[in-house]
C-alpha cells in the first residue's frame, strides 16, 4: 500500500498523485477543495483513479 502523508496539512493521501494534486502554488488546498473522499481505510482520494483498495 503506497500512501503520501503530507508534513503542511497532515492530511494522508492513497497515493503520491492525490498529494500532488492537493498542492497549488506551494499551498495545500483541503481535501474537499480537491474533490476527494475518503477510502475505506481512511485516506483522502478521488474516485476512480486507481488508488480505492478493497478492506480484505
Amino acid at each position: 500500500m503506497n500512501t503520501s502523508h503530507c508534513s503542511a496539512c497532515h492530511h494522508t493521501f492513497s497515493a503520491i498523485g492525490t498529494f500532488d494534486r492537493h498542492r497549488r502554488n506551494n499551498q495545500c488546498l483541503t481535501p474537499e477543495e480537491a474533490g476527494f473522499v475518503r477510502n475505506a481505510h481512511g485516506y483522502w482520494g478521488s474516485q476512480g483513479d486507481g488508488t480505492w483498495w478493497s478492506a480484505e
